[in-house]
């Protein structure tokens, strides 16, 4: 097949998808929103990670407040 010939069905294969819809998002379902409002609001961690490895003496308060 000519390089010609794939440009030409890539093209149209692009044309095919983006007027059927297929390639547009579409807004996020009623479940995946009850899941996000359900995680909405302020979190406090009880402690933090690095590397892998626990942080101890860390001033977990200074974190409050985060969204």
């Amino acid at each position: 097949m000519r390089l010609t010939h794939v440009r030409s069905a890539v093209w149209w294969m692009t044309a095919a998808l983006l007027a059927k819809g297929g390639v547009a998002a579409d807004g996020p379902k009623a479940s995946e929103k009850a899941a996000l409002k359900q995680l909405q609001g302020v979190w406090r961690p009880e402690s933090v990670t690095v590397d892998g490895k626990k942080q101890e003496g860390i001033d977990l308060d200074t974190f409050t407040g985060m969204t």
